[in-house]
């Protein structure tokens, strides 16, 4: 509901990732988040739970078919322009 929303946008940049994420995991249950910024939100929230060593040691043991620079733990925390 964010999208092209500029007011929305502040509002959610304003706000701890933290306190997002219940609403992100309950609407993303069973797949990956369907943008960037969601599936930064969710990894952060795993982050807090079980650490960042944790997740980084779990995301480079995934069975990717073509393992690529953009799958990395830390590319999937960088930040990233939304349109708005």
């Amino acid at each position: 509901m964010a999208r092209g929303n500029p007011e929305v946008r502040d509002l959610l940049r304003t706000c701890p990732a933290l306190l997002m994420s219940d609403v992100c995991t309950a609407h993303n249950v069973g797949k990956m988040a369907d943008s960037h910024n969601a599936r930064r939100i969710l990894l952060l929230q795993k982050i807090a739970v079980y650490g960042y060593a944790y997740m980084q040691a779990y995301i480079d043991g995934l069975p990717w078919k073509v393992k690529s620079q953009s799958l990395t733990l830390a590319a999937m925390l960088e930040e990233k322009e939304t349109k708005t």
